[in-house]
């Protein structure tokens, strides 16, 4: 699902994407000059993008899924799936992790940038 939210302050298009554990340690823990994966971790992101773990609740909810609370310990995981990764597109099977891809102006949104759409 993609939607449209404010993210730090900036009008963003977050997109969620289903990820390989290459793509998912990358993310989380930056890169690894000692491992070589067969295909580039988050080669298939648009350049430019933010990265983030996990997705928006309203995507976990769209998917019937209860989102994780992070406090209680919960595992941000969707499971064994033969899909392709969305962060590379890899066709091996193996667990999936949740990114979401944020896409848009660096722009701050103001009064001045939306418009007085409310006179």
């Amino acid at each position: 699902m993609t939607e449209v939210v404010m993210y730090d302050g900036r009008a963003k298009t977050a997109t969620a994407y289903e990820v390989c554990y290459d793509c998912y340690a990358m993310e989380v823990n930056g890169g690894d000059d000692t491992y070589t994966p067969d295909r580039e971790p988050l080669g298939d992101i648009p350049p430019g993008a933010t990265v983030t773990s996990g997705w928006l609740d309203s995507e976990y909810e769209s998917r019937g899924m209860t989102p994780p609370v992070w406090e209680n310990g919960d595992e941000d995981t969707l499971g064994f799936s033969w899909s392709p990764c969305d962060g590379c597109g890899s066709r091996l099977g193996g667990e999936r992790f949740p990114l979401t891809v944020w896409v848009g102006s660096n722009e701050p949104v103001t009064v001045d940038t939306i418009g007085l759409w409310w006179s």
